[in-house]
């Protein structure tokens, strides 16, 4: 079997050389180049944010169980940065569930908590939205996460009640435009009803 010299080409698809990036490479060499470990770093970080949830899952009955005067040494001795188990609570008060990761990296997860739109399941299934009862349940579901949240947060640290405030305002805001819809809608059916 004959063997291509250096200068010749295949013309299938070339990888990238197996050689680190020189001061000689043109532009859109060390362009491509990057893009490519770019991507390689995303394609990573993105099944790593389903570990920081799994992570924080854990850590957070760890903390339950120790309180907040062992949770340093506990930390440190499992060789987990505190920064680090910080933001995979995070992402585990944030999402409901691992599957709401995907495509995600850890940061686009840790930031997603920020901009007050949870990339949760929703409280209440589409097909069965407009069901008194349904709506119940979504509001019992609320009212036991909040008393959850009420418990939890003594062990939060001060940057993390402050985010827990902001998410709070949040949802209060959200619940009152619910209840001057509801009003809304209760006044229109009256006046429609004596019309």
């Amino acid at each position: 079997m004959a063997r291509k010299s250096g200068n010749q080409k295949s013309c299938g698809p070339q990888p990238f050389a197996e050689k680190l990036p020189a001061g000689d490479w043109p532009l859109d060499q060390l362009g491509d180049y990057a893009q490519g470990q770019y991507r390689t770093i995303i394609a990573g970080e993105q099944t790593l944010a389903p570990a920081y949830w799994r992570l924080g899952h854990a850590l957070t009955f760890a903390r339950k169980q120790l309180g907040r005067s062992h949770w340093g040494r506990f930390l440190k001795s499992l060789d987990i940065d505190k920064s680090r188990s910080s933001k995979a609570c995070a992402i585990f008060r944030h999402f409901s569930s691992p599957a709401h990761l995907k495509e995600l990296t850890v940061e686009q997860a840790y930031e997603a908590r920020r901009d007050g739109r949870p990339k949760q399941e929703p409280l209440i299934g589409e097909a069965s939205a407009t069901t008194a009862v349904n709506f119940a349940k979504s509001l019992t579901k609320i009212d036991q996460a909040a008393s959850e949240t009420i418990r939890l947060s003594a062990e939060l640290t001060r940057e993390e009640r402050r985010e827990l405030l902001k998410n709070v305002m949040h949802a209060i805001t959200r619940l009152i435009e619910l209840e001057r819809e509801l009003k809304k809608t209760i006044d229109e059916d009256v006046a429609g009803r004596a019309a």
